[in-house]
């Protein structure tokens, strides 16, 4: 018995077949390779939270804290995420800051924090930080108020305390003015 050569379509068919077969083989390869490889750090990625997240909640407690309605309640709230002499500095900063420019806890109002530029050098536990973020919120004095937003720089460590990342240094570098509009 004679082999018959198959129909010219039938060798096209074929042909056609194998190319795909070879395109996609090389083409899922790089794929394969990258999962293959970035098992560890995907599981890495899975187990810590994303540093940027963390410092952007860590910095909007900050300015959270100043709308609770007693002065225990504003500390307790910024021990939740500072510690130390940096807990009392920024408390006693803040309420400094009030009572110079005759501003009432009634009378300030912080409408949104925002982390702009995060720059981090993780040591363990430990996370040295130097930081961009911007501030927008109300203040009012003599029966009006102004809106106003800062943009400040500052470097920060924080460390994890009792599970959760808490600021235990605080170095201020640079604080912009945005803008100072009076509101009705």
């Amino acid at each position: 018995m004679t082999a018959n050569p198959l129909p010219a379509r039938s060798n096209l068919t074929i042909k056609l077949l194998v190319v795909i077969g070879l395109v996609g083989l090389f083409g899922l390869f790089p794929i394969l390779f990258w999962f293959s490889s970035s098992d560890d750090n995907s599981q890495a990625l899975n187990t810590e939270e994303h540093p940027y997240e963390v410092v952007s909640g860590v910095l909007e407690q900050l300015y959270l804290a100043f709308g609770e309605a007693t002065e225990s309640d504003i500390y307790d709230a910024l021990a939740l995420v500072a510690e130390g002499d940096v807990l009392s500095e920024l408390y006693l900063q803040r309420r400094q800051s009030l009572i110079s420019r005759n501003f009432t806890d009634d009378t300030t109002a912080i409408h949104g924090v925002e982390l702009l530029f995060l720059d981090l050098d993780r040591q363990g536990q430990r996370w040295l930080a130097r930081a961009r973020w911007q501030v927008i919120g109300s203040v009012g004095h003599e029966e009006h108020e102004h809106l106003r937003g800062n943009t400040y720089e500052a470097d920060l460590i924080l460390q994890r305390r009792e599970g959760q990342m808490k600021v235990t240094a605080f170095e201020l570098l640079d604080v912009v003015r945005i803008n100072e509009e009076p509101t009705e």
